[in-house]
């Protein structure tokens, strides 16, 4: 679950990250009321969506006035804000935050997220900050630190130190910065997030060390132990079709385009590679694995098609050769099935005369096997 700029950073002032003043508007005169509070130019108007690139789309302005407030309130809070993760549809935007400026010396980034592969939690940091850091891992990877820590033992001191010593960080700032990044990862232990990133994290002239920007994403799975942090849901940031589909307890992704997933039951299918031939399948080939699964197949009053399965091995009742020729020539339509079943447990008493998919061949057989039984 994603979680507003102005949510976050209350999570990281819980927590004991610093971060600048400031609070959340709904209206140009909300955003007003707070700069008056914050009592100082000049102020941040940051528009509040799930997304990231708010800056290069123009949702964060930087005021020098309470009038300019006002006014830059009014441009961001109903605009349609378009970005690099909201695609060309856009986002529309019903807040902003308002919080002081700061006086920023250097910009960095520092995230941290589960890595799979190493079963382990990856400090990722750069002094490439405030750019995409995808970009940066494309362009210049070797600018970015990564530090693993095993989540059984938690994060150290040389964890801390390795970060830092990374970064460039000032002897003047090393003790905050320490602090700062202990303090991060027990948010993202105890809130059970699936990322927190800071980007920028800045340094300030008088070498302080605060999280100018905040993203927390908690893990959804995890949420019936946070239900203080449930409460920042905000539907309206959500796609529809995944709102409704929360409702009844689903996990719905839109993937967008034009995808098509292969079935085997009907649907839209997916052609082949034109360069790749495509295999023959026999008709009744979901029938000739098994022989319950044949007696209850086409061939045995299901679509009227005889059971290659028995047509391609030698034995009693009639079967014969592939290639022989037919048991009875001139005969037209399916060959007739001259096998014996017990009686009352043929398909014709039982009742059992119908098609069987694959997918129900374990509730096939456990009724055979308490019937027979």
């Amino acid at each position: 679950m994603k979680i507003h700029e102005y949510q976050a950073k209350e999570l990281y002032r819980k927590y004991g990250v610093p971060a600048p003043e400031g609070s959340v508007a709904f209206t140009p005169d909300e955003a007003r009321a707070v700069a008056e509070k914050l009592g100082g130019y000049p102020v941040v108007v940051k528009a509040q969506i799930h997304a990231g690139g708010r800056g290069k789309g123009g949702g964060v302005k930087l005021a020098k006035s309470l009038e300019e407030v006002g006014t830059l309130a009014g441009e961001i809070i109903g605009m349609n804000l378009v970005t690099h993760q909201t695609g060309p549809q856009g986002q529309t935007v019903r807040k902003v935050l308002v919080e002081q400026g700061l006086n920023i010396a250097k910009e960095l980034y520092l995230s941290i997220l589960p890595d799979r592969a190493t079963a382990t939690n990856v400090i990722m940091a750069s002094e490439a900050g405030g750019m995409d850091i995808e970009a940066v891992a494309a362009d210049t990877p070797e600018k970015i630190i990564k530090v693993h820590v095993d989540p059984l033992l938690g994060i150290q001191g040389y964890h801390c130190r390795q970060v830092a010593f990374g970064l460039n960080i000032p002897v003047a700032a090393m003790k905050e910065f320490t602090k700062l990044l202990a303090n991060l990862y027990k948010l993202f232990v105890q809130t059970d997030c699936s990322l927190v990133e800071i980007n920028p994290l800045v340094l300030t002239a008088d070498d302080r060390v605060i999280a100018l920007d905040a993203k927390v994403d908690i893990d959804s799975n995890a949420l019936y132990r946070h239900k203080e942090i449930l409460e920042y849901r905000d539907t309206d940031e959500e796609d529809p079709l995944e709102v409704e589909a929360s409702e009844y307890n689903l996990n719905y992704i839109n993937l967008g385009g034009g995808g098509k997933c292969r079935r085997r039951d009907g649907g839209e299918r997916v052609p082949h590679h034109p360069q790749r031939p495509q295999r023959q399948r026999h008709p009744d080939q979901h029938f000739r694995r098994h022989p319950a699964l044949r007696r209850a197949g086409p061939g045995r009053g299901g679509s009227g098609q005889e059971s290659g399965s028995e047509s391609t091995r030698g034995g009693a009742h009639g079967r014969h050769q592939r290639g022989s020729g037919p048991a009875h020539p001139g005969r037209i339509g399916p060959e007739p099935d001259h096998r014996q079943e017990p009686e009352g447990r043929g398909p014709e008493n039982s009742g059992d005369r119908r098609i069987v998919s694959p997918f129900c061949f374990l509730a096939l057989m456990g009724e055979r096997e308490q019937k027979y039984n």
